[in-house]
């Protein structure tokens, strides 16, 4: 059995390299796709790009080589406006990022409220040279109180983790991660 492993190499077109897709955890080149069957429901908004307007601005952390746990967030009002919309359920777009090294390392999420109590994440980033966009997924989110806790937490960076963590399991998986690399 030949197993090749490729870091950050040119896209192929080739898909996922048979990773597990969407609700039913079957394989398939499509990572919107299922067997053959339709798209979960709850997935269609990714494919519109229409999961929701945005509320705030992107709130985080923008470190030197590691963000440590003293570290301040970028954007306190929009850390508070997030933390409201999540404690509403007010349905739209919020995010938050953490940034390395000047940005040559960050990890991107836009979470969209639902008013169901779920969250469609919509995940990016970057890594040196290389740059990935996925996986997407729907999350259940921590019941309101958990967040008005939040905003009760004098400490940024506390208000910020407690946001972050009051992302719970996933529920659905909807879009896998897809690596892309630059080079020769």
């Amino acid at each position: 059995m030949l197993l090749a492993l490729c870091a950050c190499g040119p896209d192929d077109g080739g898909g996922t390299d048979g990773a597990l897709t969407g609700s039913t955890g079957s394989t398939d080149t499509d990572p919107t796709e299922t067997s053959g069957d339709p798209v979960d429901p709850a997935c269609s908004c990714i494919a519109a790009d229409d999961c929701g307007a945005p509320l705030c601005q992107p709130v985080g952390l923008d470190c030197d080589e590691s963000c440590l746990n003293h570290q301040s967030v970028t954007g306190e009002d929009w850390l508070k406006c997030a933390l409201e919309a999540l404690r509403d359920r007010t349905p739209g777009r919020i995010g938050w990022y953490t940034s390395t090294y000047g940005g040559q390392f960050s990890d991107r999420s836009d979470v969209y409220i639902q008013t169901s109590g779920e969250a469609v994440v919509r995940r990016s980033g970057d890594a040196d040279l290389c740059s990935y966009t996925g996986p997407d997924s729907i999350h259940i989110l921590a019941e309101p109180a958990h967040f008005a806790g939040c905003l009760d937490l004098v400490i940024g960076r506390e208000r910020f983790d407690c946001m972050t963590e009051g992302l719970l399991e996933q529920r659905v998986a909807c879009v896998l991660e897809e690596d892309h690399c630059g080079g020769a």
